[in-house]
């Protein structure tokens, strides 16, 4: 073999080794943060026994949540959502958080004077459409997952909790109104939460009436179930992933009270806690005093 050749070949070993390398020494980091992670969150847990016996005892003296809200720009470099929208559900969380007798107040993150801000500079565009559940897990060592891990670390002091205005949230085909995993100080809100859907134009049809039907009846206007869609509980989109950044589960059993702030099904929530999730947020390492 001449010795370019035998040169060329060794150098693409040599690279093909350095990479199963850097992949392994990844892993192992990954791996490390995954235990220092659950580490971290199950002392945390351990030091708030106190706040959550006092908090089912009804001792629930006023404490704080800090967030910040950015939105994220489209392709075009438009933002994705009007500061206004944003506002909106900003305070529909903090009506929830500070009623229910939860007593939780959401204030912006420290050296903030603000919760929502527009994100400046441009976006990759892969980043726009993070994913939810099993698939969300695994991009959050991917280049998606570091590049929203640097962006909130700015935020994160105090157990602040960012969430990005994204494009689109989904699990798989599954479309979602936002995510927030655990272990990790970002969630997503989908775009689409923030605003209703597009007023269809009314489409007249006949109706029947006493005197019979046809072009002398009168008319009514058809409203599509996308507008429909828009219900009360897609404005707790916000209030709802901030209660699985506190730790909180999806509650599928509605018992007494069905229309729980956890429940999967966006049109079912109301600002219902019980008084067990309310002294489990009271207590997370996100809810603090100062």
């Amino acid at each position: 073999m001449p010795l370019a050749e035998n040169g060329g070949a060794m150098w693409g070993w040599v690279k093909k080794v350095g990479r199963a390398v850097a992949k392994g020494v990844r892993g192992i980091v990954r791996g490390v943060s995954e235990v220092f992670s659950a580490v971290s969150w199950f002392i945390h847990r351990l030091i708030g026994i106190p706040e959550l016996i006092a908090s089912l005892a009804g001792i629930r003296i006023t404490k704080k949540l800090r967030l910040k809200v950015v939105i994220l720009p489209d392709a075009s470099g438009s933002p994705l959502a009007t500061t206004a929208a944003v506002e909106e559900v900003v305070d529909e969380a903090k009506r929830v958080f500070y009623r229910n007798r939860m007593k939780v107040r959401i204030i912006p993150p420290v050296d903030e004077e603000t919760i929502v801000s527009h994100f400046a500079g441009s976006v990759p565009d892969y980043v726009r459409r993070p994913q939810c559940g099993p698939p969300g897990w695994a991009e959050r060592y991917k280049g998606k997952g570091r590049w929203y891990a640097r962006h909130s670390a700015p935020y994160s002091g105090r157990g602040t909790a960012t969430v990005f205005v994204v494009d689109d949230v989904h699990e798989g085909p599954e479309d979602k109104n936002g995510c927030f995993l655990g272990l990790v100080d970002y969630g997503y809100i989908d775009s689409g939460a923030l605003r209703p859907p597009a007023m269809p134009t009314p489409v007249p049809v006949p109706v029947v009436t006493a005197t019979g039907s046809g072009a002398g009846a009168s008319a009514v206007s058809v409203l599509t179930a996308a507008v429909k869609a828009f219900t009360p509980g897609v404005k707790m989109t916000l209030a709802h992933e901030l209660g699985h950044a506190c730790d909180l589960l999806h509650r599928t059993k509605g018992g007494k009270t069905p229309g729980n702030l956890m429940r999967p099904g966006k049109d079912e929530r109301t600002h219902h806690l019980t008084d067990w999730q309310i002294a489990w947020v009271r207590s997370s390492h996100r809810v603090r005093y100062f």
